[in-house]
């Protein structure tokens, strides 16, 4: 017969045996009120980084895919040998963006999973598409592949332009024209599920994620295009949409989950195309009068459950690149319509600066202006001989360079510290020109200001680019105390650490 050792219910005393049992059945009790699904997902790997760029894994907000709410808990600092790892709370399949530098890796995760990513920022060039990133984990080689997939972001759109070309769709606007165009470009992703190599829940999402962003470029050419009637195109945009439906899913774990919704929802709710034809709106909510940006109207016709964090995000977004047009009303706006809403705090400093800038501007409030006169780059650094700059090349219109400002914070502590001052130099096109100082206080932009005119463009584009190549924009140099450029091409304030290093260097400072 054979010697088996007992079973741990067999060696166990009785009472202790109930006793278990009663804390098992609490358990479960417990777990039937807990969020389904809800668990932690590990991210780790090895990042070799020679520039030592800023690494953020931005976790997911309010239950949908983030790839704008930049928060310090979100970032990590590899160790010396570039071991890195981030623990996040995920309760649904989402995208999650790793940004190294100003590079991002996108990483599709389920509640449960151990990912691990192996990146050579070396190797991420604009002829190397998704070159130095390695995915493993569950879903490796879809992520691996998606970030080749992904580079360049417009290319997607280009080539789904030409193939509907080929197919002749202008002349017929058959959707099988859109299916078949689409087969083509989500095809690896097909193979890949077939090969079980990605996930049902992967391929849910993210061949959903890509269908809806091409389409909602294609439903707008189709409601511009002066020969199709508003008829015509709506008859064609629910074709689309029954043939594709716009799912939760994807609006919440896709990278461009949020983009189609803002025309889908407006157009569904009023059968019209947005184009120019939407206003500011005013409604009544519990009995008090809320203003609605005309850009957040389509969301008043979004479903109740998604309505509140998709407002909040484009809200969010909108106010990172026209910061003077947005402020205290909007997020007023959103608390009247959504008092207990947890995006509240992202409505508020830091993500959401509400300074709207002195009445008057000195020495005393931070903001200096100089002379709209000054014809020489030479002539312009005179004016602040024993100062060390940093110097920011921008523009009111330029959505780069706006994006940058939500970096500020910590280039402007590390410059406090070590008395360097910040230049900002604005490259207006005529009429623009008035919209600087309302931008300077709006984006918070402490430090000195100059108002570029045609002759210190093309003294600085001279001085400072290569010949016959013309300026590009945003731009950064480092300027000596005597007025002498030490560095032309410093690293942009997005690059984090690199910046701060490159500062450390080139004026010999202590950190």
């Amino acid at each position: 017969m054979e010697n088996r050792k007992p079973g741990i219910l067999q060696q166990m005393p009785a009472f202790a045996t109930r006793q278990h049992m009663k804390i098992a059945v609490l358990f479960c009790i417990l777990a039937a009120f807990l969020p389904s699904g809800q668990a932690q997902v590990l991210i780790r790997g090895h990042i070799k980084d020679d520039r030592h760029g800023q690494v953020t894994v931005f976790a997911p907000v309010n239950g949908f895919c983030n790839r704008i709410l930049n928060r310090q808990e979100y970032r990590t600092v590899p160790g010396p040998d570039g071991y890195f790892e981030k623990h996040l709370a995920v309760d649904f399949p989402v995208m999650v963006t790793i940004s190294v530098g100003i590079r991002p890796v996108w990483v599709f995760v389920a509640p449960g999973d151990t990912v691990t990513v192996d990146i050579d920022a070396g190797r991420f060039t604009p002829e190397s598409p998704g070159g130095g990133i390695l995915i493993q984990g569950t879903n490796g080689a879809g992520n691996t592949f998606y970030n080749t997939f992904n580079y360049s972001p417009g290319e997607k759109f280009n080539r789904f332009q030409r193939l509907l070309d080929s197919m002749h769709f202008r002349q017929t606007l058959d959707p099988r024209s859109v299916q078949d165009a689409l087969s083509v470009i989500t095809a690896p992703f097909e193979s890949l599920l077939a090969s079980q190599q990605i996930t049902k829940a992967y391929y849910d999402i993210v061949v959903n994620d890509i269908r809806n962003v091409l389409i909602t470029h294609l439903i707008r050419f189709v409601f511009d295009d002066k020969d199709v009637t508003n008829d015509q195109a709506i008859s064609f945009f629910n074709k689309i949409y029954d043939r594709y439906p716009l799912t939760e899913a994807a609006i919440r774990g896709g990278l461009y989950g949020v983009s189609p919704c803002e025309e889908y929802y407006y157009i569904k709710g009023t059968g019209i195309y947005p184009g120019n034809q939407l206003s500011d709106s005013t409604l009544q909510v519990r009995g008090k009068t809320v203003f609605v940006n005309r850009n957040l109207v389509p969301y008043l016709y979004a479903p109740a459950d998604l309505r509140e964090t998709l407002w909040a995000l484009k809200l969010i977004s909108l106010k990172r690149l026209f910061a003077s047009t947005y402020g205290r009303r909007d997020v007023d706006a959103f608390v009247t319509m959504f008092p207990d809403s947890r995006m509240k705090a992202y409505l508020a400093p830091p993500y959401f600066n509400l300074s709207e800038g002195p009445a008057t501007f000195g020495d005393s409030s931070g903001y200096v202006f100089a002379s709209n006169n000054i014809n020489s780059f030479d002539a312009l650094l005179a004016g602040y001989r024993g100062k060390r700059l940093l110097v920011d090349l921008w523009a009111t219109w330029c959505v780069p360079c706006k994006l940058e400002f939500g970096y500020n914070a910590p280039i402007d502590s590390f410059c406090r510290r070590h008395d360097i001052r910040r230049l900002y130099i604005a490259f207006e096109r005529g009429a623009t020109r008035n919209n600087v100082k309302k931008d300077v206080y709006a984006y918070s932009l402490k430090g000195f200001h100059a108002i570029a005119n045609d002759t210190l463009i093309r003294d600085m584009t001279r001085r400072i680019y290569p010949p016959n190549e013309g300026y590009v924009i945003p731009h950064y140099l480092l300027v000596d105390e005597n007025g002498h450029i030490l560095d032309a091409e410093a690293p942009r304030p997005s690059s984090g650490k690199e910046l701060l290093l490159r500062m450390l260097t080139v004026f010999k400072l202590k950190n």
